[in-house]
């Protein structure tokens, strides 16, 4: 499992992703899966919330691999 921490990108966050960052960050558990080019899959550490958020819209600021 990797996790992750990210920040919001000052330059092209839309309200949606400052929202979840806000909401659900910023820890998350990074989940492998290709279906959405340009997206990725996280899960909140915190309240457990599933969703994709655009790659352009964040910064990782911290990965993490937990066995």
């Amino acid at each position: 499992m990797k996790i992750i921490t990210i920040k919001k990108n000052g330059q092209t966050a839309s309200l949606r992703t400052r929202n979840r960052i806000n909401d659900n960050g910023p820890d998350f558990e990074f989940i492998e899966n290709s279906n959405r080019p340009g997206s990725i899959l996280l899960k909140s550490l915190k309240t457990n919330w599933l969703g994709w958020l655009p790659e352009n819209e964040i910064i990782i600021s911290k990965q993490q691999e937990v066995l």
